[in-house]
């Protein structure tokens, strides 16, 4: 295909890799930053002297609950990263990818012809079940949600990195008795790994329901090119010879049943047709 001369400067801008935009990294790459800035030594010595400040008879006894931070932000991290990495494709940002733009919306046209509902409001959550260009780039539709959820997680965990930063800390907190003392420290931590535990979680539900829409809709297309082209092979000797070495007892059922069908309707349009 040679696009018309109009259209160059758009092809340019296209080839540069500027033609188009990732629409999480942003937000995706502030939250990866503070991730990556946080010092767990740093938070181990900050929650140890607020245990000393409170009393707590074992002030070292939050190490194991620190110790597993890292393991929960390197997960969260490469979710990020893979999930970047699947709407660079989504969006056109990588056009060269195993999945590409240009062959998804082609396959989604394709889908529409087989379901067409739609809805008219593309924030509309139905949307992402009844169509299929809604269903292959339900992550770049959601790219709002998904910036939100980075935006809301990076607050959190400054709000809980603040609190191991207080010199001084409540009266209602010292008043406690230890082991809700205890507790309460914990709970923090716990927040944090939970945070990115989440995080992890939401982006690789949300790609597996492209993923799972992905191969729903290529099934869903093949199946119909597969069935035209069975239908176009009738009276084909030689492709027959090949169809008959593998088609199952249940297709070939299903076949005799459709040429019944397909010649039936042939032979009522000819009775009319006579007729007039």
């Amino acid at each position: 295909m040679i696009i018309a001369s109009a259209y160059k400067d758009v092809s340019k801008i296209i080839k540069s890799g500027q033609g188009f935009i990732n629409p999480v990294a942003e937000k995706a790459n502030i939250f990866k930053q503070q991730a990556q800035s946080l010092d767990v030594n740093e938070l181990a010595t900050k929650a140890e002297n607020i245990a000393t400040k409170l009393n707590i008879s074992n002030p070292s006894q939050f190490a194991s609950d620190i110790a597993a931070i890292p393991a929960k932000i390197n997960t969260a991290m490469n979710t990020i990263d893979n999930f970047k990495s699947h709407i660079d494709q989504l969006s056109g940002v990588v056009l060269d990818g195993e999945k590409n733009l240009v062959g998804l919306i082609e396959l989604a046209k394709a889908a529409q012809d087989i379901v067409k509902e739609c809805s008219d409001n593309p924030d509309d959550e139905n949307s992402y079940k009844n169509n299929p260009m809604y269903k292959l780039f339900g992550s770049v539709m959601d790219a709002g949600k998904h910036n939100q959820r980075f935006e809301s997680a990076q607050k959190k965990i400054n709000e809980i990195i603040d609190f191991f930063n207080i010199d001084e800390l409540s009266d209602y907190l010292q008043s406690l008795p230890e082991n809700e003392r205890i507790q309460a420290i914990k709970k923090k931590l716990d927040g944090i790994k939970e945070i990115y535990d989440n995080i992890h979680g939401k982006l690789e539900e949300a790609k597996q329901f492209d993923e799972d829409a992905y191969t729903e809709l290529k099934n869903e297309v093949l199946s119909q090119v597969v069935t035209a082209t069975l239908s176009s092979l009738v009276g084909d000797r030689c492709a027959n010879q090949v169809i008959s070495k593998v088609k199952s007892p249940e297709l070939n059922k299903a076949l005799k049943q459709a040429k019944q069908v397909t010649e039936t309707a042939k032979q009522a349009k000819n009775i009319v047709k006579n007729a007039l």
